[in-house]
């Protein structure tokens, strides 16, 4: 007795096309996290490249809520999350360069004590 088995010509466009790549990256995109001695810099280009892939289309402002969000939580530390977004950073790319600043400012304090 053999194994019957049905195709829907259109399933495998679902099951493996970009929309369920798409799912994917966003989800890797909410889980992302700073690594160790990661730089910012490094953390913003992994968030740029999931923020590319998980949203297609051009609606920028979401993209640019959504990405700068992301970047904000990847940090892993409320209390720089809570002084950049006291700057009230619009995008991503603002939110990094908040993040430099401060995060460039903190070193100079530990060096100078």
């Amino acid at each position: 007795m053999g194994l019957e088995y049905t195709c829907d010509p259109g399933r495998p466009h679902k099951r493996f096309g970009s929309s369920d790549q798409a799912d994917r990256f966003r989800a890797e995109l909410r889980t992302q996290k700073r690594w160790p001695n990661e730089t910012l810099q490094s953390l913003y280009n992994d968030i740029c490249r999931l923020m590319s892939l998980a949203y297609l289309g051009p609606n920028l402002e979401l993209i640019d809520v959504v990405g700068r969000d992301a970047f904000l939580e990847a940090l892993g530390d409320p209390s720089l999350r809570v002084c950049i977004l006291d700057k009230s950073p619009l995008t991503m790319e603002e939110a990094l360069c908040i993040a430099l600043n401060l995060e460039t400012l903190d070193q100079s304090r530990e060096t100078e004590t």
